[in-house]
């Protein structure tokens, strides 16, 4: 979906960091995962929602809320959102995103 853009930069003092997807078309029994990665490639938040039937539409997130003591490193994070979708002979097929945020 291409709704309103993200900003390609934030402060790293923000309040949350939320990565969100809007998917077309997902089909019960598809596996979506989103995961941030922090500036160390290090996991900064996850989740999994394996969809339980068919929707033209389906918005979903992940992220936390940032402690005002604790502050975002800066750097280049990255969030990606992957489908795995059953195919018609039984295999897995997979479909991502990868998108990058500089925390400043």
């Amino acid at each position: 979906d291409q709704g309103h853009a993200a900003p390609e930069i934030i402060a790293a003092d923000s309040d949350a960091f939320v990565f969100y997807a809007v998917l077309l078309g997902v089909r019960a029994g598809d596996k979506i995962s989103l995961r941030i990665e922090d500036a160390e490639g290090k996991i900064f938040s996850q989740n999994a929602s394996p969809i339980d039937k068919n929707r033209a539409r389906q918005m979903l997130y992940v992220g936390r809320k940032i402690p005002k003591d604790t502050p975002l490193t800066p750097g280049i994070y990255t969030g990606k959102v992957e489908v795995v979708r059953k195919n018609d002979a039984g295999e897995d097929e997979k479909f991502s995103k990868v998108r990058a945020i500089r925390v400043e």
